[in-house]
């Protein structure tokens, strides 16, 4: 060390020390570009918002799930599975259809009926006339096998879903894939309405 010392003099040891220290930062990965954007991102969110995350959007559109039947979808439980109600006026019948967590696929039930109560929307309607109950039957299907007992879709007829401009409905019980969903609420809008 004295033979450091000796060829070189103190000011210039300061100044080499002084260089490795400015140089230290650069060697450290937390003061790479990336991270100091990361850094400024995290600094300029403002506290409980979310931040941009790559890849969330196209994850989030993945999860936007649409009526398979042109309905009206209603969620079960945290979108553990879903059902779908639709409104044929002319015809004069509703049918439900129960789907999983995706809205796609069909989850079959092995119940008898689905007993729905349905509140119709319409000025013309007497509200003594509004609220009735029905009891939806299900649809066996050659094409997917489907019979009584074993089946995703449910349906019922009346004369009240005739020329119906919508309805609010309340399913009180249904089990899907062994969980009780209580108290289902729907809300039918046509397009009139």
């Amino acid at each position: 060390m004295n033979t450091l010392c000796k060829k070189f003099p103190a000011i210039t040891l300061a100044t080499l020390g002084a260089a490795l220290l400015l140089m230290l930062p650069a060697c450290d990965p937390a003061s790479s570009p990336e991270a100091s954007r990361e850094a400024e991102e995290r600094a300029a969110a403002p506290n409980g918002q979310e931040q941009y995350i790559p890849g969330a959007e196209e994850e989030a559109e993945e999860r936007i799930v649409e009526p398979r039947h042109g309905g009206v979808l209603t969620e079960l439980g945290d979108g553990d599975a879903y059902i779908e109600f639709v409104l044929d006026p002319e015809a004069g019948w509703v049918s439900a259809y129960v789907l999983d967590s995706s809205a796609r696929e069909r989850v079959r039930l092995t119940t008898e009926q689905i007993g729905v109560i349905f509140t119709m929307h319409g000025d013309d309607i007497p509200a003594e006339e509004r609220t009735f109950s029905r009891a939806l039957q299900p649809v066996e299907s050659a094409l997917t096998g489907e019979t009584a007992g074993d089946t995703a879709h449910f349906e019922t007829r009346h004369e009240r879903f005739r020329e119906a401009e919508g309805f609010d409905a309340i399913v009180p019980t249904i089990r899907v894939k062994d969980v009780e969903y209580t108290n289902v609420s729907i809300q039918y809008r046509t397009e009139q309405d």
